[in-house]
């Protein structure tokens, strides 16, 4: 039996979309969102974006962080 849907939570989709983009900001909205959905009851859903959001963010803020330090070291 299939179970209702929930509303995604838009914080969860920005956060996804921003880790991309700025990876500390994409992980800090998914941490907000994922906290925000746990606190909902069950009413809201977005969780897989917010992991996904999470370990983006991760990734790209380490990708910027060394781009960061070569292109220091480059000058």
């Amino acid at each position: 039996m299939n179970e209702p849907s929930r509303p995604m939570h838009s914080l969860a989709i920005t956060g996804f979309i921003l880790a991309f983009i700025c990876g500390i900001v994409g992980m800090i909205i998914s941490f907000v969102a994922r906290s925000q959905i746990n606190n909902s009851g069950g009413t809201l859903g977005g969780k897989g974006f917010t992991t996904a959001g999470i370990f983006i963010g991760i990734g790209m803020t380490i990708i910027q962080i060394i781009y960061g330090i070569a292109m220091a070291a480059n000058a």
